[in-house]
């Protein structure tokens, strides 16, 4: 398993480019597991600004996310 060469960030920014320029969503919401560290940094490349936090009943503690078109 390779790790670090930008996949995952590239696949966000393509699905955020759909969202946002074919679908006209204007904000899209993500959350991540504050250990889940691969994670928050592609959200983080993606613009994401942490929003906030709450707890679910499977996944425990979150971190929530956004990003927003100008």
């Amino acid at each position: 398993r390779e790790t670090g060469r930008g996949v995952a960030s590239a696949a966000v920014a393509l699905c955020l480019r759909e969202a946002f320029d074919t679908l006209g969503l204007w904000r899209i919401e993500a959350t991540a597991r504050p250990i889940n560290e691969a994670s928050i940094r592609v959200l983080e490349r993606n613009g994401f600004s942490p929003t906030g936090r709450r707890s679910d009943p499977e996944d425990g503690p979150l971190i929530c996310w956004a990003v927003a078109t100008l």
